[in-house]
């Protein structure tokens, strides 16, 4: 972690969090096709009850994709499961106002503690990108995206046993 932000650091000048629901899914199904060309697919599904983008709180968005060249039940529940987190923590984001930090980079990791939010969670985020004012003086921004793992997630698949079909 590059940094933590919070707001009893005197680095520290303010936060503003986004979600972008309209651009969210959180129930992700791939279609493969076998060697038989019997359609074959793998599903997951985000449950998680602390994940803003669980299904019981925001509704289900479904994303669905074809992959002929996927040809197992197992390479399609690996990629829905990549796929949804992908597609779920990707859309919450933030931008943190700041001192001046040079030390920082894209793709680096920064922390922010929550006092909004109860118990004061220190939540990670890996940096998009920043702007740094051409003075010497002023503020910077930090835009982020949360890197949170949503661990409950609810997958299933086509499988078939050898042999059956």
């Amino acid at each position: 972690i590059l940094w933590t932000f919070s707001p009893e650091n005197s680095t520290f000048c303010g936060l503003d969090e986004s979600i972008q629901n309209a651009e969210t899914y959180n129930d992700i199904i791939i279609i493969g096709e076998d060697l038989k060309d019997n359609a074959i697919y793998g599903r997951a599904t985000d449950y998680d009850p602390s994940s803003p983008t669980n299904v019981n709180r925001i509704g289900r968005k479904i994303y669905r994709e074809s992959r002929s060249s996927y040809w197992n039940a197992e390479q399609c529940v690996d990629l829905a499961s990549f796929l949804l987190k992908q597609k779920t923590v990707l859309q919450r984001s933030i931008t943190v106002r700041s001192t001046q930090m040079f030390h920082l980079y894209e793709n680096g990791v920064v922390a922010v503690k929550r006092t909004d939010k109860p118990g004061q969670p220190i939540e990670r985020h890996l940096i998009q990108s920043f702007t740094i004012p051409l003075a010497e003086t002023g503020e910077m921004s930090v835009n982020a995206t949360s890197i949170s793992d949503n661990p409950v997630i609810s997958t299933e698949s086509s499988y078939t046993a050898e042999g059956q079909s």
